[in-house]
């Protein structure tokens, strides 16, 4: 059953959870969005279903935002990333943090594309992001006993890149 995001005990969200619940897990009072109602998932954790790449309705909101190897929206192009920081950027509070966690093979979360999208963002814009990345990413001892799926949700991958976005408005 879909909740109301107004819900006003969560102050984090996730992104493109996919069938799982990852922001659930390790990240508390956290929503788990997708832009499909998990119906094809055996077991789905699916809150709220939205858009990231459409306009988000809520302002300073959120403390956290977490995206897990994001697949078909992100940082491939600077476009579409300039809306989605945007996006972003618009229902964090001041302060708040993104958190990227990504393989290099997908090209929408490869850590190289991130910096270079978040530093043209600032470039361009009075909000603005500062940025650090992990060279050096053990899932197992950040997130232990999870399990990390590819968007098809049926192929494991292992993250091997944890990036966190700060901003200051």
């Amino acid at each position: 059953m879909l909740v109301s995001i107004e819900n006003l005990g969560y102050t984090n969200i996730e992104f493109g959870a996919g069938c799982g619940n990852f922001g659930q897990i390790f990240y508390p009072n956290c929503f788990t969005t997708d832009i499909h109602d998990g119906s094809k998932c055996e077991i789905c954790y699916i809150d709220f279903i939205c858009d990231v790449m459409k306009p988000l309705s809520w302002e300073n909101r959120f403390d956290i935002i977490v995206m897990c190897n994001p697949y078909g929206y992100g940082f491939k192009d600077n476009e579409d990333a300039h809306y989605l920081l945007g996006n972003l950027a618009k229902i964090l509070k001041s302060g708040g943090k993104i958190i990227i966690i990504g393989n290099d093979t997908n090209q929408y979360c490869k850590r190289d594309f991130i910096v270079k999208r978040v530093v043209e963002f600032n470039q361009s814009q009075t909000i603005q992001f500062q940025y650090s990345t992990t060279d050096v990413f053990e899932t197992k001892i950040d997130y232990p006993d999870y399990i990390f799926y590819t968007t098809n949700g049926f192929e494991k991958t292992v993250p091997n890149h944890k990036t966190k976005l700060y901003v200051q408005k």
